[in-house]
């Protein structure tokens, strides 16, 4: 009994210790409470950008997608941090499961943060599948009967082709490929493309957020980005005058909108400040509320109200998506005019989309 008495506080130690491990092995089998041993804030976007791809080989995929959905719910990342995570675990996702689509479907967390994890895989596919067109294809079909698309199919594979080709027109080509399959609309392939050389042109690195000095591009100028837009066919000039607006894009939305309203075309204006006001909602409504964005609305020239507000819609939905408190309708209702049209947008399913 001496013996025992002796040694209770070495006991008692090694019991809390016990304890503590057991208590963190259940929390982590949890994706939020594998959040909650870890910080927050910029720092855990870092953290998770190192962290995830060791996450989903580890734990799996679906693990990995409700860390980052929990992350995003928790208001500890952006919706784009989140959308940048997801594209990761996604490319990872077809590594893993090949063409296992249902597995890789199963992990899908709807659509969350614009689409991230699905556009992954078919950035993944496109880059590594032999039989890319059919196996593309196929996963289009998937995507259009689980009703989880964010837009037509396709996205990640523009992406995907011009950082493989880091050409224009044979990423393009590549777009075109994919005609005759079950998207008829090959838009969101064409802005994957334009998106991924905006990127490069800001010197923004898709895969891991981080910094690099961009490269000279022939034929394309960050100054002028829209001169390359012009000068190709016009079933491609509205994706790129969408997606290489956010060459034009900064915090002060003023000097964005300038930019937009100085193009010589009037639809590269139009789809300029489209843009613009999707890309500004998204980020504003990470911290502030739906007034904030009608009063940005308001203080555009009239006639370039109604190309603000469908742009607004896209990024309200993001957050709507990712489970956000508010409706369309209620911004709608805070406008001082156009409440009709603004609220038409939403009954027909988002604004109509050219390219």
């Amino acid at each position: 009994m001496r013996i025992f008495q002796k040694y209770l506080p070495i006991f008692a130690v090694f019991a809390i210790i016990g304890v503590f491990f057991l208590h963190t092995k259940i929390k982590e089998k949890s994706p939020e409470a594998y959040l909650s041993l870890r910080g927050a804030g910029a720092d855990l976007t870092q953290e998770l950008l190192r962290s995830i791809t060791e996450i989903a080989l580890k734990k799996g995929t679906p693990f990995a997608v409700n860390v980052v959905a929990a992350a995003v719910e928790k208001n500890e990342i952006t919706s784009d941090d989140c959308h940048l995570l997801l594209h990761l675990v996604g490319h990872g996702a077809y590594q893993r499961y090949g063409n296992d689509f249902d597995a890789i479907f199963k992990a899908n967390q709807g659509r969350i943060c614009l689409g991230g994890y699905l556009h992954g895989v078919e950035a993944d596919i496109a880059a590594t599948s032999p039989n890319f067109r059919e196996d593309l294809w196929r996963f289009c079909v998937l995507m259009k009967e689980k009703n989880v698309a964010n837009g037509p199919c396709f996205h990640g594979v523009g992406h995907s082709v011009f950082e493989i080709t880091k050409s224009v027109p044979e990423s393009l080509g590549r777009c075109d490929a994919l005609q005759g399959g079950p998207e008829p609309q090959l838009w969101d392939c064409y802005r994957g493309v334009f998106s991924e050389l905006g990127n490069v042109l800001l010197g923004y690195d898709t895969n891991t957020g981080l910094p690099f000095i961009p490269p000279t591009i022939e034929g394309v100028s960050k100054e002028e980005p829209y001169q390359l837009c012009d000068s190709l066919p016009e079933k491609y000039q509205v994706s790129c005058y969408s997606q290489l607006a956010k060459v034009f894009y900064s915090s002060d939305i003023s000097q964005s909108i300038e930019r937009c309203l100085v193009q010589v075309r009037a639809v590269a204006r139009e789809v300029c400040v489209n843009t613009i006001f999707g890309v500004s909602t998204r980020v504003i409504l990470e911290t502030k509320g739906l007034d904030a964005i009608v009063a940005m609305i308001e203080k555009v020239p009239e006639a370039y109200q109604p190309h603000a507000i469908a742009g607004a819609w896209e990024g309200v939905y993001s957050h709507i998506e990712d489970g956000a408190g508010f409706s369309w309708q209620e911004l709608c209702n805070k406008l001082s005019k156009d409440i009709d049209s603004c609220l038409a947008i939403d009954k027909a399913g988002g604004p109509v989309h050219a390219g």
